[in-house]
């Protein structure tokens, strides 16, 4: 289920609700103006206290390093809100064709059984999932690219590969590579690694691979 309003849609303050509807309402008012979308934005960052609970187990020590780039994370949001448009919201599934490959890899950090959602302005999606924690929205900005910096840390090469995992054979194999980065499971990594860039080596990547992305129940 998908929800929409126009960019000249001014709805008023009201409290926060979940569900499609929900988010495009928590949205919808700041659409088109850089300020305010800073302002909400910022407000959407998940506390300390809310983050285990909203992310999967991987993720789930990984808080401060978000907090810390959540403010560039989120700068790229508030400048696609701020170009105006139409605002929908969907679920997000890791096999959805319209996502950009960081946003597939990314849904491994929400919970199986917990939604998540997608928000597009104008078609256009922003480089984020979000997230009811029971009484307001939250952004999961920028954890791709905390992810990729975990493997880099360990593994240049690996993280190169990680990042080009778009479909496939390679999107299934960068799952367990990002697990074992921010497990600080070296052994682990290692062999996550050697599956991911051999794959990626053979172009094999588009394959389909035997474990299945997360996807439509």
């Amino acid at each position: 289920m998908a929800a929409a309003v126009g960019c000249e849609a001014r709805p008023a303050t009201a409290p926060s609700r979940p569900g499609a509807d929900g988010l495009v309402a928590a949205l919808g008012p700041v659409v088109g103006d850089r300020a305010r979308a800073t302002r909400a934005l910022a407000g959407m960052a998940v506390p300390a206290a809310a983050w285990p609970r909203l992310v999967s187990a991987p993720y789930a020590g990984q808080h401060g390093a978000y907090a810390r780039a959540y403010p560039v994370a989120s700068a790229g949001l508030a400048d696609a809100l701020a170009g105006g448009g139409a605002l929908a919201a969907r679920p997000h599934y890791a096999d959805d064709p319209r996502l950009a490959p960081a946003q597939r890899r990314e849904r491994i950090a929400v919970p199986v059984a917990a939604p998540a959602w997608i928000v597009s302005v104008d078609g256009r999606d922003l480089p984020s999932a979000f997230v009811w924690d029971g009484a307001a929205w939250r952004a999961l900005a920028g954890l791709d690219a905390l992810t990729r910096d975990a493997i880099g840390a360990a593994d240049h090469d690996c993280a190169v590969a990680y990042a080009a995992a778009a479909d496939g054979r390679c999107l299934d194999a960068s799952g367990p590579a990002a697990v074992a980065a921010l497990a600080g499971d070296l052994a682990a990594l290692a062999v996550a690694c050697r599956r991911l860039i051999a794959l990626a080596d053979a172009g094999a990547c588009g394959a389909r691979g035997s474990v299945a992305p997360l996807a439509r129940p």
